[in-house]
């Protein structure tokens, strides 16, 4: 597998876990947007890395920012 298919692979996982969550999440957001910055981290790394970690910070730091509106025409 190269690593864009594992970013891809790791993708949907996430996906895959955040909709199964929403049946029991609160709608609004956890995290401000302060937080969700300092949750990315501020320093850019020295060379570049792998997809899929990229994947997982995104993820990880970004999902407790997003609201928990299970509707195709929301975007949260």
């Amino acid at each position: 597998m190269d690593a864009r298919e594992a970013a891809l692979r790791r993708a949907h996982d996430h996906a895959v876990r955040w909709l199964a969550s929403l049946s029991d999440r609160r709608v609004p957001a956890r995290a401000s947007v302060d937080e969700i910055v300092r949750a990315l981290g501020v320093e850019l790394p020295e060379g570049p890395s792998d997809p899929a970690d990229v994947v997982d910070l995104l993820a990880t730091a970004c999902e407790p920012g997003l609201s928990a509106f299970p509707s195709g025409r929301f975007y949260g």
